[in-house]
């Protein structure tokens, strides 16, 4: 045993296999040595013999051992080395086959007070006393070397520098290793990962509370209902105040609304990666009001669960004022099961130390109480308030706003100092329209019928639902005192909400009646089933002789006749010609037949219940096939089910009581398929909003006003429905202004719709009808008028020919094999696609707040984008690059100009056959499916947005 300090230990002199000696080198094949940086057990007792740290320099590096430091200790460990000599001497030659880790031996050894360290060449450089350096051989370390000597060392050995290398090397080293590391790597991977997580969500509370004492006022609000109403009102007050605003927004679809100083104000969509929403919106909104240094942030909060409100409310933003507008049951899933569960639930949105409004009523004490606890003023608004909003001035708003909203505003308004007069004046001329608020749309004509859309979609629970089909009169619709007038609803249903798809059911069954329901949206075999469930619930209290035990005492013919009634049918003959007479009118239009007189008309009406006859008697007056295909359905349907309901009374006229429960099962039955009839289902849920309305328009009889209810969801295929809608309203008013005959008006009009890019289904009749009735008046006799009609009319003829070579691709057959090969291919690619969609919606909001990039190109790639998470893209750009390879040009040139435009045909829908339970609900109608209006642009994908600087910004 040598008693020097510094040593080289030779690379050769090893055993080539074991011995009975202990202790001795031994050569180890897979390392090609016997390890001579890890010392001997030998070497270990020699260092005892010495005062300072040994060095051992090899090709590997240098290992320094530093023995205990008192004499007790060295005796001692000098004792324990040589009675368990062969133990140590076993833990050094360590092989790759057993079970403990490699660094054991120098584990062993810091046990009995060594310090051992292990440094590469380029760690160790020490000048001793006499000013000589020690290097190693190499600067490079074998890292099978590294494993011996663990993953930290006393930091008392080297100094903090070395020590640091070190740790970064071994974690280097763990990460290149694919096996053998230890339960002690694994524990400090984990706390790190955990460290820099907590570290990153630290960071980003000091950015949110930094922003947050950027922004002078935060003004919060929440509630079961109008929230997203009531924070638009909140809006416009601040706007007309003069302050530079952003207000969020999680209604129908995710917004926030800009408004600079004494500016206007505007709506840009918030980009949701795949539509699901976190509470991290708020801390980028936050980010944004305060880069952007916005003096007031409005915010709606979206959080569920009583743990995200108080971290939105009492921990990140601590509004400065807040609004609760109502405490309605709602989400009994998250907050419930009961209504107090859930009013508890939205207490908690009370902020600390600060002002709260509310009109809430009933659950009225379990908020004050909590304001009570978190010392916070509470300002009530009652029915006495929202009763003085007379009518006149609840019309001058742009849309059905409930009262409630608008005196809860009003009186936040008193609050900041503003006269009530003052408030709803300016509330109502800046008020920016949510997407999903109960508003009627002007009827459009399509297709000989007239389509009225009702959109309420936003009221997403039971209350709100029945009261909007009470307030727009659905209630009061008398099929027989209006024969020409259809009601129907479309249900968007989503997979995410099923106990929502539950309730609206329910609703469909027991609480309203319908001519249809268009059941859209993703999940619809759930939602069937639901349907059946509550219909089996309902049915079974259904009977003939129910009457006779109720207070009114109706005879079984009573409560037949009450039963046609609520499901809308015909159950004597003059219902059923008083519904084919109000068909033939806009259909004897449409085909140019003007001149029908009252006889030829009466003549034909006396047909209503020969459907063949009738039919025959339309094709000699040149009615169109697709307009008698509608007449003839839909007769015989009527003629159908009068038949039934007659057969069915006869029936019960000649009974005995003994035949009672006979009669009950065959109620039962014809109850069934007519409401089996009633629903129709749009399965595709990439449907577009023009398909959709095309499968409304070929289940509306033809020459019928149907009037549309939207219910339960906006956001997945009822969302493009609902844009169709607003691009209608948009071409009517400025068809409207076009047709004014004022020179200032028609002007403004024409210019409207030149800059109009969304035309389609509900658009393209008034807008050629517009045209060709302006075009020969005297105000359009100026070169650059006729210019903006050819320019618009070259647009309708575009997008019919877009939509006509979609259709045309669209209706071929597709090999299932092929639809399965897009559809996985497109969601392995989605994954990357999701990364450049979230690169994109960002590098749009940069360029926005920097303006370098206009508020109307942003909505439009930020709409883009949005549809384009929601599936299909890859298929648009295959059949896109399908109609550009095929010669579209030259194969569309046979296509009709701005003067005829022949008739699409519905997107594929299915309508549930007679007495179908909800499996069987695919199983297709007599009548059939039939392809839809595709969407104009599906064929012409917007381009990539390229962010340019010099981009006008207005």
């Amino acid at each position: 045993m040598s008693p020097a300090s510094v040593r080289a230990p030779s690379a050769i002199l090893a055993e080539l296999s074991e011995t009975k000696v202990p202790g001795e080198p031994l050569y180890m094949s897979d390392e090609d040595g016997w390890r001579p940086y890890l010392p001997l057990v030998d070497d270990f007792l020699s260092a005892l013999q010495v005062s300072e740290p040994v060095r051992f320099f090899t090709s590997s590096g240098v290992t320094q051992v530093t023995p205990p430091r008192t004499v007790w200790q060295r005796y001692r460990t000098a004792m324990i080395l040589t009675v368990h000599f062969a133990h140590y001497a076993k833990l050094r030659n360590w092989t790759d086959a057993e079970q403990t880790p490699a660094s054991s031996y120098v584990r062993a050894m810091e046990t009995l007070g060594f310090q051992v360290e292990f440094l590469s060449s380029r760690q160790y450089e020490r000048t001793d006393k006499s000013n000589r350096t020690y290097r190693a051989a190499t600067d490079e370390k074998d890292q099978s070397v590294h494993r011996f000597f663990g993953v930290l060392l006393p930091f008392a050995v080297a100094g903090p520098l070395e020590s640091v290398e070190r740790v970064v090397v071994d974690f280097v080293d763990y990460f290149n290793s694919i096996y053998q590391n230890s339960l002690v790597q694994l524990f400090l991977f984990m706390f790190g990962a955990a460290g820099a997580f907590m570290a990153t969500h630290l960071v980003a509370n000091y950015r949110f509370r930094y922003a947050r004492t950027s922004v002078p006022i935060c003004i919060g609000g929440w509630g079961t209902r109008g929230k997203s109403g009531t924070e638009r009102l909140k809006a416009a007050l601040i706007n007309a105040l003069g302050y530079s605003l952003i207000s969020k927004s999680s209604g129908c679809e995710a917004m926030f609304i800009m408004g600079e100083t004494y500016g206007e104000a505007r709506e840009i969509i918030i980009y949701r990666p795949y539509d699901k929403a976190t509470i991290w919106e708020q801390h980028n909104l936050m980010l944004i009001a305060a880069k952007s240094q916005r003096d007031v942030f409005l915010w709606e909060c979206m959080g569920l669960t009583p743990a995200y409100v108080d971290v939105l409310q009492r921990q990140w933003t601590r509004d400065d004022l807040s609004t609760i507008t109502n405490a309605y049951p709602d989400h009994e899933d998250v907050q419930g099961p009961s209504g107090w569960d859930v009013a508890r639930t939205i207490s908690g949105f009370v902020p600390r130390h600060s002002t709260l409004v509310t009109s809430e009523q009933q659950m009225l004490p379990l908020l004050r109480e909590e304001c009570v606890k978190m010392k916070t003023r509470l300002h009530t608004v009652n029915w006495i308030q929202s009763g003085l909003l007379t009518d006149d001035v609840l019309a001058r708003f742009p849309y059905l706003e409930h009262p409630d909203n608008i005196a809860l505003v009003t009186s936040l308004a008193e609050l900041l100092g503003c006269h009530a007069d003052f408030a709803l004046k300016e509330m109502a001329d800046r008020l920016i329209p949510d997407l999903g608020v109960l508003k009627t749309y002007p009827p459009a004509p399509v297709r000989t019928r007239r389509l009225e859309f009702i959109n309420g979609m936003s009221a997403n629970e039971r209350y709100g639902c029945i009261n909007n089909w009470k307030r727009m009169g659905f209630d009061r619709q008398d099929p027989y005192q209006e024969p020409g007038t259809w009601i129907t609803t479309v249900v968007n249903n989503r997979a995410d909400r099923v106990p929502r798809s539950r309730v609206f059911a329910r609703i469909l069954v027991f609480d309203i009646s319908a001519d249809r329901h268009y059941l859209i949206g993703n999940n619809l075999k759930g939602l069937q089933g639901f349907i059946w469930e509550a219909w089996e619930e309902y049915i079974a209290n259904v009977s003939l002789w129910s009457g006779q035990n109720s207070q009114r005492s109706e005879s079984p013919q009573e409560v037949l006749q009450r039963l046609a009634i609520r499901f809308r049918q015909p159950f004597r003959p003059e219902h059923v010609q008083a519904r084919f007479a109000a068909m033939l009118p806009a259909i004897l239009h449409a085909s140019g037949r003007t001149d029908a007189q009252g006889k030829q008309l009466k003549e034909i009406e006396g047909l209503w219940n020969q459907p063949d006859r009738a039919i025959q008697r339309l094709t000699q007056l040149r009615v169109t096939d697709d307009l008698c295909r509608s007449v003839l359905e839909h007769l015989t349907e009527w003629n159908e089910s009068l038949l039934a309901f007659q057969s069915l009374s006869e029936q019960i006229s000649a009974t005995s009581s003994a035949e009672q429960s006979s009669l009950d099962r065959q109620l039962h039955a014809l109850l069934r398929r007519w409401f089996a009839r009633k629903l129709v289902v749009v399965e595709d849920y990439h449907a577009t909003g023009d398909e959709v309305i095309s499968a409304i328009c070929a289940e509306t009889p033809a020459g019928f006003l149907n009037r549309i209810m939207g219910v339960q969801n906006i956001k997945g295929t009822g969302l493009d429905f609902v844009y169709r809608w607003l691009a209608w309203e948009k071409c009517f008013q400025a068809c409207q202004l076009l047709s004014d005959g004022k020179p200032n008006g028609t002007q403004q009009g024409l210019q409207m719709l030149a800059e109009f890019q969304e035309f389609g289904v509900l658009t393209n009749e008034l807008a050629r009808d517009t045209l060709q009735r302006v075009k020969r008046s005297p105000t359009a006799q100026r070169e650059q008028f006729q210019a903006d009609i050819e320019l618009i009319s070259n647009r309708l003829n575009q997008a019919a020919r877009a939509a006509e070579a979609s259709a045309s691709h669209d209706e071929g057959e597709v090999h299932w094999m092929n639809r399965w090969l897009v559809s996985a291919l497109e969601d392995f690619l989605d994954v990357g696609d999701a990364v450049y969609r979230r690169k994109q919606a960002d590098q749009i909001y940069r360029d926005l707040i920097h303006q370098r990039i206009s508020w109307s190109r942003a909505v439009l790639e930020l709409r883009a984008l949005s549809k384009r998470q929601k599936g299909g893209w890859l298929a648009d750009r295959l059949r896109s690059l399908q109609v550009w390879l095929s010669g579209r040009t030259g194969m569309l040139a046979h296509l009709p100009t701005v003067e005829a435009v022949p008739e699409k045909k519905p997107a594929t829908a299915t309508t549930v056959p007679h007495g179908a339970a909800a499996s069987d609900s695919e199983a297709p109608l007599p009548r059939g499916s039939a392809r839809g209006f595709p969407p104009i642009d599906s064929s012409l994908p917007l381009p990539p947005y390229q962010p340019d600087f010099f981009e006008e910004t207005y």
